[in-house]
Parts: C-alpha cells; structure tokens; sequence
C-alpha cells in the first residue's frame, strides 16, 4: 500500500504543476474546460484515495480487513473510471 500512496502522492503533484504550468485555464475553450473539470475530478478523487490508505496504513487503531479491501476497492474503481474518461476525452 506504501508504493501506491507514493504513486498516488506522485500524480498529485505532476497534476499540481500542470495546472500551473499550463497558459490556458477552464474558460478558453470548451475542449479545454472539459478536460480541465475532468482532470481535476479525477484529482480529487485521487487526494481521497490517498488520504483513505494513509489513514488505513498509518492509524493506531487498527482497521480490520474490510475497511483496506473497500479502500483498495475505490482505488481501482477510480483507476477504472480514469481510463474509461481517457478513452473518451483524448482518443475519440
């Protein structure tokens, strides 16, 4: 789970520096706000994600097996719906 929370951790930052990076923002077009408000979902949900297995991995209280499967259960569903959007925006 550490491997994954430092993917995750890495993902935040590479999308941080790319919103800052970038010279357009979410009203230059409508190809642009669409990508911008998805990209931006997924990292919200990403920043969840991490948050959940640090809390799982890291806390005194010790989480049972049901609470790290329904974690790692969301990370993949994110990841799944994360590859369903990038076949839809950048693809087609």
């Amino acid at each position: 789970m550490g491997i994954r929370i430092m993917l995750g951790v890495g993902f935040i930052f590479l999308q941080l520096f790319e919103f800052f990076d970038c010279e357009c923002d979410v009203l230059y077009r409508a190809y642009m706000g669409a990508a911008f408000c998805t990209v931006g979902l997924h990292f919200l949900h990403v920043l969840l994600g991490v948050v959940a297995m640090r809390v799982v991995l890291f806390s005194e209280i010790k989480f049972n097996y049901y609470y790290s499967s329904l974690v790692i259960w969301y990370w993949h569903f994110v990841d799944y719906i994360w590859l369903l959007v990038y076949l839809i925006i950048y693809y087609v």
